[in-house]
């Protein structure tokens, strides 16, 4: 602590079950306010399905890298949410979400699988491992706001080693620090 106390777990908020509750619970809250004004108003089976179930996921998973206390876990968490809903370890999760329909997610993409282009348990996939938007110093408005950088920048975290990762992302702020 003494030698860098703002690298100290102490200094850092609870990421467990609290800080997703309360993650979510907020998540609801948004989108409440939100909709009809920031996003167009949907249809309420949409809205208070779809959205908040997927809203909820979404909380549940953004931190789950957090486990990791080294400053590398907490660097990388939103990438590891990113790679862990791909990992084989991460199927029954997808099967229970699948098979309890959360909020109707399995059966709004099962309706809209002709337009998919893709098996829709993988879009479902993609989705949860949008979680790591949350980060906004790794995901910046701009790139959320551009579909091709998004979509590129999705790939990159997911296709590409954590430990890679990493390392580019230490180079960035070197870089910015000059």
């Amino acid at each position: 602590f003494y030698t860098d106390p703002a690298a100290h777990l102490a200094l850092f908020n609870d990421h467990g079950i609290v800080h997703v509750r309360d993650v979510a619970q907020q998540v609801l809250r948004v989108l409440d306010h939100i909709h009809g004004g920031l996003i167009a108003s949907r249809e309420e089976e949409r809205l208070q399905g779809f959205m908040k179930s997927y809203g909820v996921l979404s909380a549940l998973l953004h931190d789950i890298g957090m486990i990791d206390f080294r400053p590398f876990g907490r660097a990388m968490h939103p990438e590891f949410a990113s790679q862990a809903v791909f990992d084989p370890a991460f199927d029954h999760i997808i099967d229970a979400i699948w098979q309890g329909d959360c909020g109707g997610i399995a059966s709004r993409l099962r309706d809209l699988a002709s337009a998919l282009g893709q098996e829709p348990r993988l879009v479902l996939r993609e989705l949860l491992a949008l979680s790591n938007c949350h980060s906004k110093s790794k995901v910046p408005v701009a790139v959320l706001n551009d579909r091709l950088r998004l979509r590129a920048h999705m790939q990159q975290t997911i296709g590409d080693d954590l430990q890679v990762q990493y390392l580019r992302y230490q180079a960035q702020r070197a870089r910015a620090t000059l």
